[in-house]
């Protein structure tokens, strides 16, 4: 068995295996695309639903005294998750229907010992550790926005609007997304533009950027969820003895427009319960990985392997 180093170094010495995808994954495949768009556009208007609640004037007098903390008890973060997880819970039960795909396309001897539906645990679990993952990541990114929004204010002559403004366009992005949105306000007004159209031109970058990290989770979270699907259901036949998970395996098939640390892990393949090991050494059991944004590796299952046949 070779090492991931010198497996990697000898993938990236020769063309990208063309694996023949199989119709159990165009179908899933099929699935993560249509769901990926429904799920990241529910979590964009969840979002944007969620600033409205938002109260200028509320924010404003707490923002006069100077300090962070008390705009924080301003934002309504108890209704945050009311307006985001429908969007989440419907990218996680995914996984529901993706386990049905592949049962349907299971062998018949399988198929009639294999139930799938969302009362099953591992259909549970994951939808509620990956929900609960995506709300947590949001809330902290945007906590953290809000802290420095302030910061960078609180020595500026603004208006409750424009207050208001700067805290509510930096809910729900990235922190690197929020500082870009806060310099190029900064360089507008630098540049002789007026204070109202730098706001104005700032808020609509903000919302492109918002809609581009709805669509990075979208994506990601229902190409986890398919993945997780077909993992979920040949460990259900695992356990019941229908499949041999010494001789079960699983493959990394490379999607889309991958990047340089998923590029080598074309066609890799481990045991069922093993783990992918990237480069940078993470182990990870199943793409995508969280190295870029829009990742769209899957996984194929294939079994009846020889030990040899394990990467």
């Amino acid at each position: 068995m070779s090492s991931f180093k010198s497996q990697a170094v000898e993938k990236a010495k020769k063309p990208r295996a063309k694996w023949k995808a199989s119709r159990t994954y165009k179908s899933l495949d099929a699935l993560h695309r249509r769901m990926g768009s429904a799920v990241s556009i529910d979590l964009y208007n969840g979002i944007t639903k969620f600033k409205k609640r938002i109260e200028p004037q509320k924010v404003y007098d707490a923002w006069v005294k100077g300090d962070w903390g008390p705009i924080m008890e301003t934002i309504p973060w108890e209704h945050m998750k009311d307006d985001i997880t429908p969007a989440l819970e419907k990218g996680a039960g995914v996984l529901a229907e993706s386990g049905k795909i592949v049962i349907q396309e299971l062998p018949a001897p399988l198929q009639a010992h294999l139930r799938w539906d969302t009362k099953n645990p591992r259909v549970r679990d994951w939808i509620a550790s990956r929900t609960a993952e995506n709300f947590t990541r949001l809330t902290q990114d945007s906590a953290t926005n809000i802290q420095r929004a302030v910061t960078a204010s609180l020595n500026q002559s603004l208006t409750p609007r424009q207050v208001a403004n700067r805290i509510k366009n930096s809910i729900g992005l990235l922190p690197r997304h929020a500082q870009a949105v806060n310099t190029y306000r900064m360089n507008l007004i630098a540049q002789g533009n007026p204070p109202s159209k730098a706001e104005s031109l700032a808020d609509k970058y903000a919302d492109r950027l918002l809609d581009y990290r709805a669509n990075m989770i979208g994506r990601t979270e229902t190409r986890l969820a398919t993945n997780q699907g077909q993992i979920a259901v040949w460990r259900e036949a695992s356990d019941q003895g229908l499949v041999d998970r010494h001789t079960t395996g699983k493959r990394w098939i490379v999607d889309g427009d991958p990047c340089e640390d998923c590029e080598v892990m074309d066609g890799v393949t481990v045991p069922l319960d093993g783990f992918f090991t990237m480069d940078d050494g993470t182990t990870i059991d199943f793409p995508p990985h969280d190295v870029h944004p829009h990742c769209f590796c899957g996984i194929e299952i294939v079994y009846e392997l020889e030990p040899d046949d394990f990467d």
